[in-house]
């Protein structure tokens, strides 16, 4: 990526969370991988004890991750945090913590980019693109939410899932997998 094009650091996001989940997840998590096939890598956690040792989801066909154990998940970037330092950046606002930009570096490095810090912003600028993502991440997971929400609602009404059955000929399998609700 141009310095030229460094103002529109949405692009440098879009770049490095492009990187496949898939070849992180094996690259980090190793030997944690305990089940695999063409949709899913089942793991052990790295930062709680599970009876299970496979409450670490990633769906290789999203691009994103959920830990049951520990009630998070995301995509790519979320993940290297999450395995590097035990956190997840979301739900904050302001400056993003220390660990989101390690694995932002880590992943940047993947890309073939070089730390976005070196590119050069102005202290102020670089904390104001901080921001502008935790707010970016903060609606992703209020949307997330919501449609998780109204899929819930549709599944608990059996009459209107009939009728998108019988009207639109939509299987279970596609309300679940498109989360409709």
């Amino acid at each position: 990526m141009a310095r030229a094009s460094m103002d529109n650091v949405k692009e440098y996001y879009r770049l490095i969370t492009e990187i496949d989940i898939g070849l992180v997840a094996r690259e980090l998590l190793g030997a944690r991988i305990l089940q695999e096939n063409a949709r899913l890598l089942q793991c052990d956690c790295p930062n709680h004890k599970s009876n299970s040792r496979r409450s670490l989801h990633v769906m290789l066909d999203k691009q994103g991750w959920y830990c049951f154990g520990c009630g998070v998940g995301g995509d790519v970037l979320q993940l290297v945090e999450f395995i590097q330092s035990g956190e997840v950046t979301t739900g904050r606002s302001g400056p993003m913590p220390e660990s989101h930009r390690r694995a932002r570096d880590y992943l940047a490095a993947k890309a073939g980019l070089p730390p976005l810090a070196q590119y050069g912003l102005p202290p102020d600028r670089l904390r104001e693109t901080e921001a502008q993502r935790c707010l970016e991440l903060r609606v992703q997971e209020a949307l997330t939410a919501l449609a998780s929400f109204y899929h819930r609602r549709l599944r608990d009404s059996p009459e209107v899932l009939d009728w998108l059955r019988t009207r639109y000929r939509i299987s279970d399998e596609t309300i679940d997998t498109l989360s409709i609700g």
